[in-house]
């Protein structure tokens, strides 16, 4: 055998050596500037493609487990909207707009009626 073995039988362990030093040198980013208003357009078409979740509510309700548990075809659920109140089109669970329901060609649809801006949104908050 070539090796020397530590009592115990471990091979001898290399005495410690130092840290490795790294120097560190401070980050200098270039100068931020805002984009034109009509420049955007280029970084949109990226995100095209980006497929999203839209649904459409039509109102809301809160039950019991019992009472969903007691569901049966014909039931009724009441919703906190009334009749003809616009429907929220949501897209990726934020509202971006409202609507009326609509049956095209029996198929249920949503007329856009409203697009909801930001600033509007934190106007209607309560």
């Amino acid at each position: 055998m070539t090796g020397r073995r530590a009592p115990g039988g471990r091979a001898p362990q290399p005495p410690p050596s130092a840290p490795d030093v790294t120097e560190v040198h401070p980050v200098r980013f270039g100068e931020l500037k805002p984009e034109p208003a009509g420049d955007a357009s280029g970084n949109l078409e990226l995100l095209l493609d980006v497929s999203v979740t839209l649904s459409v509510e039509i109102g809301r309700a809160r039950l019991t487990l019992g009472e969903v548990m007691a569901l049966r075809r014909g039931s009724v659920i009441e919703l906190d909207k009334l009749a003809g109140e616009p429907a929220d089109i949501i897209v990726n669970g934020k509202l971006v707009a409202r609507g009326e329901v609509v049956l095209l060609d029996e198929k249920f649809g949503v007329k856009v009626n409203d697009i909801v801006t930001r600033a509007r949104l934190a106007r209607d908050l309560p």
